[in-house]
C-alpha cells in the first residue's frame, strides 16, 4: 500500500466546499484516499446530494495516499483536521490505531438496523473487540481469473474454472505450449495478494496464537510451493511489484496487455486491466482453486473511519450511510462497460447480495460473491502490513530460487516476523 504525505488537495471529482452553511460553523470533512475516489467518480455526485443539507469539505488525498502517521501526531495534541478517514482496510491500520487512540467505534452513531445489514464476516473484520471501527464500503476478494480467448484458443475450456491447483497450472502450461501467449499465469507477489490467500485455499486457520500470520503452518507451505510452480510458468519480473509504469505493476501490465491468460489476485484488478481487451467479455472469474480441503481465500473491506478527535460525529454517520448505500456507486462497481471499478459493497440489501444477477451488473459478480462467502479476513495485528514486507525476502529467497526449502524459507520469515512483532509491543 502506497504511503506518502498527508496533503490538501482537491483533484478531480472531489471538490473543497465553498464554506459552512452558517458562519462559525465547521463543515464535515473527511479526507480520502486517492485510488477510491479516481476508481468511483459517482462519490462526487453523493457529495453534492449530502451539501444540499449539510456542509460539507472533502479532501483527497495525494496519488502518494494518506500516512495514518499523521492522524497519531495530531491525536496525542488532541486534535483532527479530519472528521473521517475514507481508506482503512481494517487489517493494515485497525489495531494500530485503537491502540494509539486514534479512532473510535461507530457504535454510538449507527443505526442498529444498519449494523444488522452488514455481511456477518465483514462486520466481524470491521470489528475490534466487539465494536465496530470501521464502516465497510468497498470489498475485495482474492479470485482466479483467466482470459477466455487465449484458454479457448489452447484448446481449453474458456467457461469452466480449474477445481484445483493441479488444474491450474496444467492449464497454464498448455497456453505456453500452445503458443497463443507468452507466459501461463501471473500473480502479485506481495504476501497478503498471493502466499496468504492461496494458503487458505489449503486450510482457513492459519493465525498464530498471537494473532500473527501463521508463516509455518502446512497450509503456508504448500502454498509457497504452489507458488513456485506459478512463477516458472510466468513472466521475469513477477516477483517485482515495485517495478511499476504508470502505476501499474508488472502482472497487471501483463494481464491487460493479453500476454498471461490465468491471473490470482483481488477482482477488480481483473475487471479493470481487462477492460481494455478488444473484448472485455472474456474476462472469467471463479473462486481460487481448492487445496487438499474446501477451499477458501482471503478478503478485506476498505471503509469510513471516525477520528476521536474529529467533530460533527452525527454528520459523519449520516455521510458514511449515504456514502455506501448509494446505488448509482454500485451499478459503476459492478455494472457492464469498460469503466467498472470492480468492487463489492458490504450490506447484504444492496446490490450483489439481495439480487446477484441485476440487469445491469456484469456476469463476474455472482462469482466474486461465491467466492466471498467461503472468504476470511485477514486478522487485524498492531504489526499489520509490516508482518508481509519483513517476511517477503526471507520466503522470497525460495521462489528466486536461493533457498531450496519452502520450509526453511518460512521458519526464517516467521522468526522475524516475530523479532518485528516483539518491537512493536515492547
Amino acid at each position: 500500500m502506497a504511503r506518502g504525505a498527508l496533503l490538501l488537495a482537491a483533484p478531480a471529482g472531489v471538490t473543497l466546499a465553498s464554506g459552512c452553511r452558517s458562519e462559525g460553523a465547521k463543515p464535515l470533512a473527511p479526507i480520502f484516499q486517492n485510488w477510491i475516489v479516481s476508481l468511483h467518480p459517482d462519490i462526487e455526485a453523493v457529495n453534492d446530494d449530502f451539501r444540499s443539507s449539510t456542509a460539507l469539505a472533502p479532501v483527497v488525498a495525494p496519488p502518494g495516499g494518506v500516512d495514518v502517521a499523521d492522524f497519531v501526531k495530531e491525536a496525542k495534541h488532541r486534535t483532527s483536521t479530519w472528521d473521517t478517514y475514507v481508506g482503512m482496510t481494517p487489517w493494515v491500520d485497525m489495531a494500530r490505531l485503537v491502540a494509539k487512540r486514534v479512532i473510535q467505534p461507530w457504535d454510538r452513531y449507527v443505526a442498529a438496523d444498519v449494523v444488522a445489514d452488514l455481511v456477518p464476516r465483514v462486520r466481524a473484520e470491521a470489528s475490534f473487540d466487539d465494536r465496530l471501527y470501521s464502516w465497510p464500503f468497498l470489498i475485495d476478494v482474492v479470485v482466479q481469473g483467466w482470459n477466455g480467448e487465449l484458454v479457448e484458443r489452447a484448446g481449453l475450456d474458456p467457461m469452466r474454472p480449474v477445481a484445483t491447483w493441479d488444474e491450474y497450472l496444467a492449464g497454464a502450461r498448455a497456453v505456453v505450449d500452445a503458443g497463443v501467449a507468452p507466459y501461463g499465469c501471473t500473480f502479485d507477489p506481495r504476501g497478503w495478494r498471493s502466499l496468504v490467500p492461496i494458503a487458505h485455499s489449503f486450510g482457513d486457520e492459519l493465525v498464530t496464537e498471537d494473532g500473527l500470520f501463521d508463516f509455518v503452518h502446512p497450509a503456508t507451505v504448500e502454498a509457497l510451493e504452489i507458488m513456485k510452480r506459478m512463477v516458472e510458468l510466468s513472466h521475469p519480473d513477477v516477483l517485482d511489484p515495485e517495478a511499476v509504469l504508470a502505476s501499474i505493476s508488472p502482472d497487471e501490465a501483463m494481464f491487460a496487455a493479453q500476454t498471461v491468460a490465468y491471473y490470482v489476485k483481488y477482482q477488480n484488478a481483473h475487471v479493470r486491466f481487462a477492460s481494455g481487451w478488444p473484448d472485455p467479455t472474456r474476462l472469467r472469474l471463479a473462486p481460487l482453486p481448492a487445496g487438499d480441503g474446501p477451499g477458501g481465500t482471503v478478503f478485506w473491506s476498505t471503509g469510513v473511519t471516525l477520528l476521536r478527535h474529529g467533530r460533527n460525529k452525527r454528520d459523519a454517520a449520516a455521510y458514511a450511510n449515504a456514502l455506501t448505500h448509494d446505488e448509482r456507486i454500485w451499478r459503476q462497481s459492478m455494472g457492464k462497460g469498460r469503466d467498472a471499478a470492480g468492487q463489492l459493497p458490504a450490506f447484504t440489501t444492496l446490490p450483489g447480495w439481495d439480487e446477484p444477477t441485476r440487469p445491469w451488473m456484469d456476469a463476474w459478480v455472482p462469482a466474486v460473491t461465491a467466492a466471498m462467502r467461503a472468504a476470511t479476513p485477514i486478522r487485524p495485528h498492531a504489526l499489520g502490513e509490516e508482518q508481509f514486507k519483513v517476511s517477503r525476502p526471507e520466503w522470497e529467497a525460495y521462489l528466486r530460487g536461493s533457498e531450496p526449502s519452502a520450509h526453511r524459507a518460512l521458519a526464517r520469515a516467521m522468526a522475524k516476523v516475530r523479532k518485528a512483532a516483539e518491537k512493536v509491543s515492547g
